[in-house]
């Protein structure tokens, strides 16, 4: 006996349960038809020019998010193809700062081995080795 009251008492609770769903679900319902209502009425009224329905709403947005996402498209596109071209840019400052680590090296070895000659460097970037 004691089981089958348990057991009602669950399925009471459920019903409950399912009556508050229900509920909500009503609520939501009304307010949902209460909106559109609103915007039928706002639509059809004559000079209501100056209120934009949800769907006009909605539908900018969704232009503004595709416009962005085809810029951004494209914006990557563009550093993809300049990606070999700012590879090779490294890769040719990293070949200079050796090369020049290298002539500062064969300087300074040159500079212990003793007198042989003088390197001398012009504003302009031309070298002069002069030998003595």
């Amino acid at each position: 006996m004691q089981s089958k009251i348990t057991e009602t008492e669950r399925a009471i609770h459920k019903l409950e349960q399912e009556w508050q769903e229900l509920q909500l679900e009503h609520e939501r319902s009304q307010l949902l038809l209460e909106k559109a209502n609103e915007e039928l009425s706002a639509a059809t009224a004559a000079g209501s020019g100056e209120r934009v329905s949800l769907k006009e709403t909605l539908s900018q947005q969704i232009l503004e998010q595709e416009a962005s996402l085809k810029r951004l498209t494209e914006e990557k596109a563009s550093l993809q193809a300049s990606k070999t071209d700012r590879a090779q840019q490294l890769q040719m400052w990293t070949d200079l700062r050796k090369l020049f680590e290298v002539k500062i090296r064969c300087l300074n070895e040159s500079k212990q081995r003793g007198p042989g000659g003088t390197l001398s460097v012009s504003r302009g970037g031309a070298e002069t080795f002069t030998l003595q």
